[in-house]
């Protein structure tokens, strides 16, 4: 049984469900592009597979991947509005849970700054690594760490911005844990079995 939108946000003001549910969005993108990163960079028999297929094709795709959720982790942290342009982020759901009089308004501004701040130094080291391309970062790299940050960092921070949400809505964010059909794991599959 789905349950309808507008029923899920009924905590918040009709005004504020298009953009709860575009910071959303962005978390749920970041948690399955994650699990690809995860399904493709984690095995070393799945990295040995990609290596002996395109190893610069699939370093391609592990760097963007990457970045891209970088990307939605810092942006989760950018202030409310940038010049006169309201931004997609948790100081902008704190301001308009505040506007709004909400009840978890002032604990949710809490919440968004403990997160930020622990997002912080895994987008600094992050942030250096894909500027500076450090050798550490190109030679002998874990498989389990990119630019320096390990995964479980990575999926512990879109797991927390995933639990933020769900605090503001007092509801429960959808997120899959499972592999993806025709994802990862099936590029890997169909790479080894020679399709």
């Amino acid at each position: 049984m789905s349950m309808d939108s507008n029923d899920r946000l009924s905590g918040l003001r009709p005004e504020d469900h298009a953009y709860f549910e575009a910071l959303e969005n962005r978390v749920s993108q970041a948690h399955f592009e994650f699990c690809e990163y995860r399904d493709l960079f984690y095995e070393s028999d799945s990295v040995d597979t990609l290596n002996a297929t395109a190893p610069y094709f699939f370093s391609i795709v592990q760097r963007a991947l990457i970045s891209s959720i970088f990307t939605t982790i810092r942006g989760l942290c950018d202030p409310a509005m940038t010049g006169k342009k309201e931004n997609i982020s948790f100081a902008g759901l704190a301001a308009r849970l505040h506007a709004g009089s909400h009840p978890r308004g002032d604990l949710f501004k809490a919440l968004s700054d403990d997160y930020c701040r622990s997002a912080k130094p895994v987008c600094t080291v992050v942030s250096k690594r894909i500027a500076h391309q450090d050798v550490e970062h190109i030679i002998g790299a874990d498989s389990t760490k990119s630019f320096g940050v390990h995964g479980d960092e990575l999926e512990k921070l879109i797991k927390d911005a995933a639990q933020a949400l769900d605090f503001a809505s007092n509801t429960t964010t959808i997120y899959p844990l499972g592999p993806h059909l025709n994802g990862a794991s099936e590029v890997v599959r169909r790479l080894r079995i020679g399709v």
